[in-house]
């Protein structure tokens, strides 16, 4: 849906106005941070010692938290992370074919 968001606002407003709001290397940026967020929660359950998004062991470091309630917030902090970098790349598929292949910085 945020990926969706930043495309109806280039059809509706036209791709210059997208871009303005959804510059290219902040696209780029929030996709790379979401794969750091969700490949950084995988490695460091692995640095524990668990599987990788193996959650449960992120107890130890999360202060006032079970292993059930680490769970579920690594959870949440996983999908933030794949909701930043889906949306992003989303945009940045939109922009391309709407200009033809022919971004005014480039990608």
């Amino acid at each position: 849906m945020l990926g969706a968001s930043f495309i109806l606002i280039g059809l509706t407003s036209g791709l210059p106005e997208a871009l303005k709001r959804m510059p290219e290397g902040r696209a780029i940026f929030l996709a790379g941070l979401g794969v750091l967020i969700y490949a950084g929660t995988g490695m460091l359950c692995l640095f524990m010692g668990e599987n990788f998004l193996d959650y449960h062991i992120l107890h130890k470091i999360m202060p006032g938290t079970d292993a059930v309630m680490a769970r579920s917030h690594s959870m949440l902090i996983v999908e933030i992370g794949v909701a930043f970098t889906v949306m992003a790349i989303m945009f940045i598929i939109y922009a391309v074919l709407s200009s033809r292949g022919r971004m005014q910085q480039g990608l």
